[in-house]
């Protein structure tokens, strides 16, 4: 596998934003729900609860796409082991 310098640079910084805003998310998430906003009704809150954990969610999936034109955990993944592979290779 040729691995990419710069591909494999920005795929790590986007991976590492997309789960630092889940993350974000979560805690936002997590606050509305300690507040005790109930359901009744369509009041912000509620639509502001359910549009986070939405996003928390979708910023989560980003992650595990497996589509062959995302640079995803998978991506990183097949570098990683493409490094070990060629390291073992040239230990032999």
């Amino acid at each position: 596998m040729d691995i990419n310098e710069n591909r494999l640079r920005a795929a790590l910084k986007r991976n590492f934003a997309e789960v630092n805003n889940a993350i974000l998310k979560r805690t936002a998430y997590n606050e509305l729900c300690t507040a005790g906003f109930t359901y009744t009704g369509m009041s912000f809150f509620v639509i502001a609860d359910q549009a986070l954990f939405n996003d928390m969610i979708a910023s989560a999936i980003r992650v595990f796409d497996d589509h062959k034109d995302v640079s995803s955990l998978w991506y990183i993944i097949r570098c990683n082991e493409a490094v070990g592979q060629r390291q073992q290779i040239n230990v032999v």
